[in-house]
């Protein structure tokens, strides 16, 4: 379901080949995500940042680190789809621009 809706998963790249994803929110209201600290265009508080093996949800946080019952959530999950069956959409961003993207999920933390 998530990755079927047109613009729910983009795919941001660098230059040097490092890759975030945007993914957006289908219930309520996440936390004011990474991507929006930064200034990547079109993203609000409804989208999570996904990363190689990791997500800014609170499912993800709640289920695979505080008490390892699963690897993924859903939004890990649907990225990972959608990147196999080329359901999303790509654009491009500076190295320094993705740097403000980790550097702010790690000043969330």
């Amino acid at each position: 379901e998530i990755f079927e809706k047109n613009g729910t998963i983009i795919k941001f790249v660098t230059p040097s080949g490092r890759s975030v994803f945007r993914v957006k929110s289908q219930g309520r209201q996440s936390h004011k995500s990474q991507a929006q600290e930064v200034g990547i265009p079109g993203s609000g508080t409804e989208y999570y940042s996904v990363f190689s093996d990791f997500c800014t949800c609170p499912a993800f946080y709640y289920y695979t680190i505080q008490r390892p019952d699963s690897f993924y959530c859903k939004h890990l999950l649907a990225c990972r789809l959608a990147e196999v069956l080329h359901k999303h959409e790509t654009k491009e961003i500076s190295d320094a621009e993705f740097a403000g993207v980790a550097n702010a999920f790690l000043l969330y933390q």
